[in-house]
């Protein structure tokens, strides 16, 4: 991640539930410009490199919506779970 290209973190965390509330994850902070500059590059590579996302990408037939549901029902028993045993 680049903030304002003055500040970089890099490291394991996803962004999604079991990343913020139930994995340990690692990351390395910094803001040494050729640190900055480098991390920039390989993003602006990936932007090149990438699709931008739409709606429309995602299909809505029923399989689709099963896995949304299954995604949505692990995230909460992950929540549920991860505040019992803390």
């Amino acid at each position: 991640m680049l903030v304002d290209d003055q500040e970089g973190i890099t490291g394991s965390q996803n962004i999604d539930i079991l990343s913020f509330d139930f994995n340990m994850e690692s990351g390395v902070f910094f803001t040494e410009p050729e640190l900055i500059s480098e991390l920039s590059q390989v993003a602006e590579d990936w932007k090149k490199e990438a699709t931008r996302y739409s709606p429309k990408i995602k299909g809505i037939g029923p399989v689709d919506l099963l896995l949304d549901f299954c995604f949505i029902f692990f995230e909460q028993a992950v929540k549920f779970f991860n505040r019992i045993t803390a």
